[in-house]
Formats: structure tokens, C-alpha cells, sequence
């Protein structure tokens, strides 16, 4: 009996673990995360490509792609698994000036490219498939003289999928497009005006607006620069409305430049040299949860963040020599949204039908293991206990 005891006991206090493991809230999961070097690009792979602006990660964590500003030209892409490159992306062009400096990944597996063409009026969205192959492209002609893409953020809406883009230099604004089907790309009027935002106008800014993320709820998300903050790149977030035409919340963030969303939190990455960080925001009212810092960053600024497969990936651009920069993750995957909160299970789209909630687009909680294993064990030994039991009193 002393026996059954103590396996009961056991089972107890492995069960009381598993509890205390799945209690962990989003808000102790962010604030103990640490940030690592992941990745280290080689120029020599990327044919000669060197400073990594453009930045993303695939939903699901599988891939992370660099866009690199000198050099080469081109987007590098890398399995996370075995941290190998798997292919570049180069757009065709007759004199190597086309900049890949805005990139997003959908649930579909599409790589969205956002180009600046050097010295040009014109701005183009390349649509690449997994095998990285272009299946679509867009060009628009802005007017006004040099204009260049900074970030794009893909978000699927309604069922309908929509890239944002941020257009920078001599035509500033903010542009909503309909990728659903990427061989027919076109401006979403229900946005903005016409599908575009007048950035000087919502802002009152008059200096080049950066990065952009947008939620599911179909709230996006600006880092800008106010010409009376003193800063470099970047000075504010702004919450704007699902419609494009007002801003919900705004606030100051120093150098704030890169930003993704994921769950109840924005990560926003400051371009600031040595002193670049991840501040964490919640994105209902911007409140600041915690700041991500690395010891073994480059020394460069941050560029841009992204978030897959329960991790937060943060490009270093390197310096404007020969580096190609970094690639930081979170040591841990995070929790970004409570277990109350969890949205049921789209079973509506067949192709998410029986997959974990947790994982579906990379932006819940991922699952933890640990924990399993600890649930586990409290089961077994409870099993065992039990088995004793009816042994003795078989007796």
C-alpha cells in the first residue's frame, strides 16, 4: 500500500508540473524571451550580395529570407531546420538596380517582393512561388521622381488575401493590394482612397514612413519618422484603422523602423547601430510589455522582424562594407496570446480542417512539449497506481 501511496503522490505533484508548465501567460512567455544568433549569411553563397534590408520568415517558420541591398541584388532563402541556404530569388533587370526591400510570406507559401527601382518613379510587387518562380507582378508608376518600396505585410482578410506596402522618398504612402490571385494584381479601392493612404495627410509626418505589419483583425501597423523627434529613421507606431483613413493609437518609439505582429503582441525592431533592440508592444492601447536586446549583434541596425512557427526572427543588415548581416531568433518559441483567448478553429477552409490551432499560420501559441511529456508521465503513473490498486484488491 506504501507503494500505491507514493506512485499517487507522484502522479499528484507531476500533474501539479503540467498545470504550472501550460499556465505560463503570453505576458511571462515575452518578457523572459532572449534573443540568439541564428543564422550568419555568406556572401560568397549569394553571388556577391551584402547588406540585408528586406526581411521575413515563412508563417510556419520552415524558411527565412533575406533581401540584400548591395552586391548581388537578390533574396536569400533559409531553411531554419538545417540553417543552409535554399535558393535565391533575383528580379530580371538589364543593369542589376532593383532593390528587394520590402518581403512577406502568406499561408499559401507565396514570397512577396516588394522592389524599388533606383532612381525611378516606379514601384513593383513580384509574386514568387515556393519553387521560386515569379507568378505574378505589378508596376506602378507614381510620379514625382525617385520613389522606392520600404516594407510590404501580407494578411489574408474575408478570405481574400491583401499585400500593404509602404512607398518612401518622393511619393510617401501606403498601399492596399488584392494578391489573391497574384496574376491579377490590383489596387483594393475599399481601402484609403482608392487603396491608397496619403501618408503627410493621416500623419501629419513629412519624412519617409518604414515597415508595416497588419493583424488579422485588419489593423495595420506603421513605423514613421516625426521631423521634430530628433531621430534617424524612425520615431512612432501608429495603429490605423481597418479602412485606412484614421489612426486609432500612436505611439513614440526611438529609431522605430522594422515591425511584425503576432498574437496579442507587435515586436518592433529600432535601426539603431549598436544600441538596435526589439521593443514588445501590446497591440490593443501600444503599451510597452518588454525590450529584446542581443550581445553578439553586429554592431549594425536592425532592419526588420518576423514571426514563424512560434519564434521571433530579426534581420541585422550588417554595415555597408562587404557584411551580409545576421539572423537573430528567440532562443525559445514564444506564447503570444493567453489559451481564453484562442479563436475556435477556422473549419471553414478545408485546407485548415484537422491542423493544430496552435500552429495555423504561425500566429498562436505553439504547442509545448514539455508539457506533453510531463502530462504524459502523470498519466502513466496514474495508470500504474491504479493497475496496484485493483491487483490488491483482488486479493
Amino acid at each position: 500500500m506504501k507503494k500505491v501511496i507514493s506512485l499517487i503522490v507522484c502522479a499528484i505533484m507531476i500533474c501539479l508540473s503540467a498545470i504550472s508548465v501550460f499556465a505560463v501567460t503570453s505576458e511571462e512567455s515575452v518578457k523572459a524571451a532572449e534573443l540568439e544568433v541564428f543564422i550568419q549569411p555568406d556572401t560568397s553563397e549569394l553571388s556577391g550580395a551584402f547588406q540585408m534590408r528586406g526581411f521575413t520568415a515563412s508563417p510556419d517558420g520552415k524558411y527565412v529570407y533575406g533581401g540584400f541591398l548591395q552586391g548581388g541584388r537578390l533574396v536569400g532563402r533559409y531553411d531554419a531546420a538545417t540553417k543552409e541556404l535554399k535558393g535565391t530569388y533575383k528580379p530580371a533587370s538589364d543593369d542589376n538596380e532593383l532593390y528587394c526591400k520590402g518581403l512577406a510570406v502568406d499561408d499559401r507559401g507565396y514570397l512577396y517582393v516588394g522592389i524599388t527601382h533606383n532612381g525611378q518613379d516606379d514601384v513593383s510587387v513580384v509574386v514568387v512561388n515556393e519553387n521560386l518562380e515569379q507568378i505574378g507582378y505589378f508596376t506602378e508608376h507614381l510620379g514625382g521622381g525617385s520613389t522606392g518600396i520600404n516594407g510590404v505585410a501580407v494578411q489574408k482578410l474575408d478570405g481574400k488575401y491583401y499585400l500593404y506596402a509602404v512607398t518612401a522618398y518622393n511619393t510617401d504612402t501606403v498601399r492596399c493590394y488584392d494578391v489573391t490571385d497574384p496574376s491579377n494584381i490590383s489596387l483594393n479601392a475599399s481601402f484609403g482612397t482608392n487603396g491608397v493612404i496619403d501618408y503627410a495627410a493621416l500623419t501629419g509626418a513629412d519624412k519617409d514612413p518604414s515597415y508595416i505589419a497588419v493583424d488579422e483583425e485588419g489593423f495595420v501597423y506603421l513605423t514613421y519618422l516625426k521631423s521634430a523627434s530628433g531621430f534617424g529613421k524612425g520615431s512612432n507606431v501608429a495603429k490605423i484603422a481597418k479602412d485606412g483613413k484614421s489612426i486609432v493609437k500612436d505611439v513614440e518609439v526611438k529609431q522605430a523602423y522594422g515591425i511584425c505582429e503576432a498574437g496579442d503582441y507587435l515586436f518592433v525592431a529600432t535601426n539603431d547601430k549598436a544600441d538596435s533592440n526589439v521593443h514588445v508592444l501590446k497591440k490593443a492601447d501600444l503599451s510597452e510589455v518588454a525590450v529584446f536586446t542581443c550581445a553578439d549583434q553586429s554592431g549594425a541596425s536592425f532592419s526588420d522582424v518576423a514571426f514563424g512557427g512560434g519564434y521571433l526572427f530579426v534581420g541585422d543588415h550588417g554595415d555597408n562594407t562587404n557584411s551580409c548581416g545576421l539572423i537573430l531568433r528567440t532562443k525559445t518559441q514564444l506564447v503570444v496570446k493567453d489559451e481564453a483567448e484562442q479563436p475556435p478553429a477556422d473549419t471553414d477552409d478545408p485546407g485548415q480542417q484537422g491542423e493544430d490551432p496552435g500552429q495555423q499560420g504561425g500566429q498562436q501559441n505553439p504547442p509545448s512539449s514539455d508539457a506533453a511529456v510531463i502530462a504524459v508521465a502523470a498519466v502513466a503513473c496514474l495508470t500504474l497506481a491504479g493497475a496496484i490498486i485493483v491487483k490488491k484488491a483482488k486479493r
